[in-house]
């Protein structure tokens, strides 16, 4: 008696949770379905761009027409809020997640951000006065970008590399638990953080501060007769294949500068 009273509970506890799910929305049934779109771009139109846990791939295309594929999602929503154009997806609750592919036009030159919680963010060969990505749980990936102002890239849990790339006032990017790479590239300023990864750079940065609090520092920059300032808590600092014993280094130098920080790593420092 007692046990078929605890199954008639277990039953009907089950029920309660799934028609609470269904009344928020959920739908265990919920088909994914592929769709295109095609919108006008004005020249000063802004770009938000967010998924949920779909991948997030960006490439250009030729006229004044974005595009976009969207595969294996719930539902895609486009809107136009002033100057900005918005665009998100909706995916499904359960199974496989999906993908976003958008074309920009080669003339663009605005300001695009993107956003995915738990997605990889891709973007290849574009023109932008301004680029912030951000992923929760996933990697980053930008090469061959031309810029005409800032690039700011964040992730709670993945890599972060950008290569190729010129034209940046200001480079930003930041790691919770992932490296950190920019290879072969142009910037007036770099802020390279991680929390739980190695950092690389590679290319011509004037400053540079760079801070890994569990991971290796290895620059390599262009910079002539910078003011160079590291800090090794735990590890050897190397510059111009010279190594420092001490945990901490100072070199005068002109007003560019390198500023290197690890908590636990080695820190290698090229200058050319």
């Amino acid at each position: 008696m007692i046990k078929a009273s605890r199954s008639v509970i277990g039953l009907l506890l089950t029920i309660a949770i799934i028609f609470t799910l269904f009344s928020h929305g959920y739908n265990f049934f919920a088909s994914s379905k592929d769709e295109n779109r095609e919108i006008i771009l004005d020249e000063n139109s802004e770009i938000a761009i967010a998924t949920t846990a779909s991948d997030v791939y960006i490439s250009t295309t030729n006229g004044n027409v974005l595009k976009i594929n969207a595969t294996a999602i719930k539902e895609l929503e486009t809107s136009k809020n002033g100057n900005k154009l918005e665009i998100k997806t909706k995916e499904r609750r359960f199974g496989y997640n999906g993908s976003l592919f958008i074309e920009l036009p080669e003339a663009y030159a605005s300001s695009l951000e993107i956003r995915s919680v738990s997605g990889d963010i891709d973007v290849v060969n574009i023109n932008t006065n301004r680029l912030h990505t951000k992923s929760v749980s996933g990697d980053i990936s930008l090469i061959g970008l031309a810029l005409n102002g800032s690039l700011a890239s964040e992730s709670t849990s993945g890599d972060i590399s950008i290569s190729d790339s010129y034209g940046i006032t200001i480079l930003t990017l930041k790691s919770v638990s992932g490296d950190v790479e920019a290879i072969s590239i142009e910037a007036e300023r770099g802020e390279l953080s991680t929390t739980s990864g190695e950092i690389t750079i590679l290319g011509d940065v004037a400053s540079l501060s760079t801070k890994s609090i569990s991971g290796d520092v290895d620059i390599n920059v262009s910079v002539d007769n910078p003011t160079i300032k590291a800090d090794s808590t735990s590890g050897v600092i190397e510059v111009n294949d010279m190594v420092i014993s001490s945990s901490d280094y100072y070199q005068e130098g002109s007003a560019n500068s390198i500023n290197a920080k690890t908590t636990s790593g080695r820190i290698k420092i090229r200058t050319h």
